[in-house]
């Protein structure tokens, strides 16, 4: 019999920054976990400053958390693990967590974030090019739901900000990712098109069960998930 491995499953992580020789505690043995296999969506809730967007970082690699920490600044890491689709990351290399980042993951950031340069196809196509992929019938898919499909070849500095985040939701929705990482998503959005992107993001997920974990301070945001963790002195409350 086959078991069944957590997409993301954190045991016991921290994540203290140092500022001179003052440290600060932002996350405090946090326990989680999030399965892929029935498209777990989730809201982390909780006040400015309380370690959301730090727990996001620390999942995607942006951040180490403390047992990952150089031993001069770390000198007893807690013992605590972060495990991403089945594999302990606490090797893993600069590669690895690019790999991960690139074939596993997608990020909605509330500033939308997007290439500048490009246009709203190749903004889309972004992902799949890392992968070496091409435009494909899914991509066609995400621009029909998102409504983007006249504005293909419209560079995205000239889209209002609705129209940006949609683009931001099909580039991270293009490789078809288990995992979605929202940070404040609809943050820059009226409460119309908040509720409105909200619906399209969780109906494409839905598709392949891809997995969600989005901060947000809004309640009819969050209404949208399944579940809702509030984070309160660095640690989980579900």
């Amino acid at each position: 019999m086959t078991t069944h491995a957590p997409l993301v499953q954190l045991t016991n992580v921290s994540k203290t920054f140092i500022d001179g020789e003052q440290q600060h505690s932002v996350l405090d043995k946090i326990s989680l976990t999030l399965d892929q296999k029935i498209g777990q969506t989730v809201a982390l809730m909780g006040a400015s400053g309380s370690g959301k967007s730090t727990l996001l970082n620390v999942i995607a690699g942006f951040e180490k958390h403390d047992s990952n920490q150089d031993p001069v600044t770390a000198p007893k890491p807690p013992k605590s693990t972060l495990t991403l689709l089945g594999q302990n990351t606490i090797n893993w290399q600069d590669k690895h967590w690019s790999l991960f980042r690139q074939q596993s993951l997608g990020v909605i950031f509330q500033q939308f974030n997007l290439l500048t340069p490009l246009n709203v196809k190749d903004n889309i196509a972004f992902p799949l090019r890392l992968n070496h992929q091409n435009w494909n019938s899914w991509c066609e898919h995400l621009s029909h739901s998102l409504g983007l499909s006249s504005l293909l070849e419209r560079h995205v500095n000239s889209l209002s900000g609705g129209q940006q985040q949609r683009v931001a939701i099909a580039r991270a929705l293009a490789h078809k990712p288990p995992l979605i990482l929202a940070d404040e998503p609809t943050g820059n959005l009226d409460q119309a098109a908040s509720l409105e992107v909200m619906q399209l993001l969780c109906t494409l997920a839905g598709e392949h069960n891809t997995a969600i974990l989005m901060v947000t301070h809004s309640i009819e945001c969050a209404n949208f998930m399944q579940q809702r963790w509030h984070i309160k002195e660095g640690k989980i409350h579900e």
